[in-house]
């Protein structure tokens, strides 16, 4: 995957965050940010993270979503691109329940001096606030088995829909 297509899938992203509206009634679009203080554990050694980003979850049902995220990631004194695609489950009905938790799993890459493929895993809750505004935490894994690296977050950001 070179530059180009990291360019595209950008600004598929990109295009996604900042507002298309959802093709139908049961598709709802959750755009969201986040920061997270987390740990990369690798070889029996563990290093401070930091990472921030943003994303969108396409509800395609009231539980099943898509979902895309770029972020910058710092490990120690170097700091990543990442780029995650994802699939979601989400527990509950959408606009009646306050708290809504959901799991979530995918492909992560890491770019662009270490061009690094990963697969990620989380578990997560949306607080809404009012009817679009919520809060939303998350634990996620990065991982990279061939080195048997973690890169743990904790999550925490805003979800409109």
């Amino acid at each position: 995957m070179g530059y180009c297509s990291i360019r595209v899938g950008l600004c598929g992203v990109a295009l996604t965050v900042c507002g298309v509206p959802a093709a139908q009634a049961q598709t709802s679009v959750l755009r969201y940010g986040f920061i997270a203080p987390g740990v990369a554990v690798c070889c029996g050694e563990a290093e401070r993270t930091g990472h921030v980003g943003a994303g969108v979850d396409v509800l395609w049902t009231d539980a099943i979503g898509l979902g895309g995220e770029i972020g910058l990631l710092g490990i120690s004194d170097s700091a990543y691109g990442t780029l995650s695609v994802n699939v979601s489950y989400h527990v509950g009905r959408s606009r009646q329940d306050r708290l809504r938790p959901f799991v979530t799993a995918g492909y992560t890459r890491l770019f662009p001096d270490a061009v690094v493929n990963m697969w990620n895993a989380g578990v997560g809750m949306h607080h809404w606030f009012s009817r679009d505004v919520g809060l939303r935490a998350e634990v996620r894994d990065h991982i990279y088995p061939r080195q048997s690296l973690h890169v743990l977050d904790a999550r925490f950001g805003i979800v409109v829909r």
